[in-house]
């Protein structure tokens, strides 16, 4: 080999070292975005407005299942969903009283504070009641 040959050689070998050797750790990190507040307004009340049950718990399950939701929102998504589940009782497979306060109660441990906290509370307290009426379904879904 000659000089120039090796020359290339060696800063190929020097150039492959430095980028395997690069600090990752100085990579800006990802920024999480979420879920615009009326965009979510939107999605959340389709759910709740939709005509058929079969409809409502497939909106509220695709919106659960998103990574862009805020605490509040998931929670507020929760408030939704056993709510409708609470007033449609015998609608669908989770259309109960139990499914209800499973959802309202998720919502409460998701934001303890949430605005809707004393409206949440005051409807478990209405669904427990009502649970001597139905039985409790295997699954609520989740």
């Amino acid at each position: 080999m000659n000089l120039k040959t090796n020359l290339i050689l060696l800063t190929c070998a020097g150039i492959l070292t430095a980028c395997a050797t690069t600090n990752t750790s100085t990579q800006i990190p990802a920024v999480k975005t979420t879920l615009d507040n009326a965009v979510f307004k939107q999605m959340a009340n389709a759910a709740y407005d939709a005509e058929e049950y079969a409809e409502r718990e497939s909106k509220f399950a695709a919106l659960l299942s998103r990574d862009d939701l805020t605490q509040n929102q998931r929670a507020e998504t929760y408030w939704y969903r056993g709510t409708i589940r609470g007033v449609y009782v015998n609608d669908g497979a989770y259309a109960s009283p139990y499914c209800a306060v499973q959802d309202l109660k998720t919502m409460l441990t998701l934001a303890p504070d949430h605005p809707k906290k004393a409206n949440a509370l005051e409807k478990i307290a209405y669904q427990e009641s009502r649970y001597k009426h139905f039985k409790q379904p295997e699954t609520c879904g989740d």
